[in-house]
């Protein structure tokens, strides 16, 4: 297990013209870092327990557990999503985010954007606007984040959100919306990549009647704790995504 967990990554200075996508990636890299240490520590403890060159302690016995019931360590719980629910998932989640926001450090930040491979999703959303509000001059309380199924994020300032599930429905494509879910029909079905864009907010867009705030979720279990990221608006009826419970998730774990 020790071998599996990855090398810390490089944290770049911040400077007074950095934009507040680089200050989002530099704070994943700083969270990252720290899980990425501590578990270090940890197994390096428990290693050298087994070999006789440490006493057992009870943090020692904690982790020798957790890998013998395949659970989360206890000391790290804090500093990762509430998608991991078995040490297994939890390795190679570690693994995703740090290729991930390696890439993202080296080539700059990416216009497919996978939501699931940073902790904070909410920081990533947020400084969408606060980006737009900066470099067009526009009150961030005029800013409203806009989504497209299926768009190409052709703008400068879009996003394409990909590796998405919705559940309680499915995204037709023929009529641009959810839909009931046939019989027999899985209950979670990956999602068409979400073009997210921010707008200034018109008259006509505040009055706009058919738009679900849909709740953008780690997983389908709406009773874990910090499960819930932020809502997404989508072009849908409001009565049937709240009778059927619609939402997007961003794992879609088979431990669930």
């Amino acid at each position: 297990i020790l071998e599996r967990i990855p090398d810390l990554v490089e944290v770049k200075q911040g400077t007074e013209d950095e934009t507040c996508f680089e200050v989002v990636l530099r704070h994943e890299i700083q969270l990252l870092n720290k899980l990425l240490k501590m578990t270090k520590e940890l197994f390096t403890n428990c290693k050298q327990a087994i070999l006789g060159d440490q006493l057992v302690t009870e943090e020692v016995e904690q982790v020798m557990d957790a890998v013998k019931l395949n659970q989360i360590l206890v000391q790290v719980k804090s500093l990762i999503s509430p998608a991991s629910s078995t040490l297994e998932e939890f390795i190679e989640d570690v693994i995703k985010r740090r290729q991930f926001v390696l890439e993202w450090s080296n080539s700059g930040i990416p216009k497919q954007f996978q939501l699931a491979a940073i902790l904070n999703p909410t920081a990533f959303t947020t400084a969408i606007i606060q980006e737009y509000s900066r470099t067009q001059s526009v009150d961030v309380d005029d800013i409203r984040l806009v989504t497209k199924v299926g768009g190409s994020a052709d703008s400068e300032h879009s996003f394409l959100i990909s590796d998405v599930y919705v559940v309680g429905a499915i995204w037709d494509a023929d009529i641009n919306t959810f839909k009931q879910l046939d019989s027999g029909a899985p209950t979670i079905n990956r999602m068409p990549e979400v073009e997210i864009c921010p707008v200034v907010v018109t008259g006509d867009m505040e009055e706009e009647k058919m738009l679900y705030d849909c709740p953008v979720m780690w997983t389908k279990d709406r009773t874990r704790e910090g499960n819930l990221t932020f809502y997404m608006q989508f072009h849908a009826d409001p009565d049937f995504c709240l009778k059927n419970g619609v939402a997007i998730i961003l794992r879609n774990n088979q431990n669930d």
